[in-house]
């Protein structure tokens, strides 16, 4: 019996919010382990309830590398959502290699990742901040989806790059 009214308080609205805290608090010390045991520079989290909302943003040694090399004119910006059972906008940075937007092993050539409690002008462009500061060109083109909050945040803090926006088909 005890597990039916389990379910049932986790599926009431009201109670969302308390398993949802439960939750992060979960993930979050798991994730904090997790990114303190990987070994670079190019890495930025702030957990929930600490000044604010969950930031995460990656850039590898090789994402650098790609970004330096071929990053310069270039790069979409693509958002992930509902794919998962977080409810938390994943974000790429990807640039078009000498393999097209691929690397030479045939992945999809990110150049940073990134992701945002919630998907406002105001998140994404502290983080595009904070990518900005490792390595990202200051001008250039952007490729985003019809997104006003990335519009926004793009031209916020890279004030001469030109965006192009719409419906990417693939």
């Amino acid at each position: 019996m005890g597990h039916v009214a389990d379910a049932e308080r986790d599926c009431d609205p009201s109670s969302g919010q308390l398993q949802k805290e439960k939750t992060k608090c979960y993930d979050q010390d798991l994730g904090e382990g997790i990114i303190r045991s990987m070994d670079t520079e190019q890495i930025n989290f702030r957990p929930y309830g600490e000044n604010g909302e969950d930031l995460f943003a990656y850039m590898s040694q090789d994402m650098l590398h790609l970004m330096a090399r071929y990053g310069k004119d270039c790069l979409l910006l693509d958002a992930t959502h509902k794919t998962t059972k977080y409810e938390v906008p994943l974000f790429q940075l990807v640039t078009n290699t000498n393999c097209g937007y691929q690397n030479f092993m045939q992945h999809t050539a990110f150049v940073a990742i990134f992701f945002v409690e919630t998907e406002s002008s105001q998140s994404i462009a502290e983080t595009l901040q904070i990518i900005k500061r490792w390595g990202a060109p200051s001008k250039m083109i952007f490729v985003i989806d019809h997104s006003l909050p990335q519009l926004n945040a793009l031209a916020q803090v890279i004030p001469g790059c030109c965006i192009h926006s719409g419906p990417i088909s693939y």
